[in-house]
């Protein structure tokens, strides 16, 4: 299992059918959550002096 961050901002703005206008604060909302590996990939390289 890999864990993930996952953060989230919403700008609000609003239009209330009387016309009224507006906007919000901003609302942030976060998590942490775990995903499955299926594959890990690798690559191993040797320095050089080859352009």
């Amino acid at each position: 299992m890999t864990p993930v961050d996952v953060k989230v901002s919403y700008a609000i703005s609003y239009t209330a059918s009387d016309g009224a206008t507006g906007t919000m604060d901003t609302h942030t909302t976060s998590t942490t959550t775990s995903i499955p590996v299926a594959e890990i990939q690798a690559i191993n390289t040797r320095p050089t002096t080859e352009p």
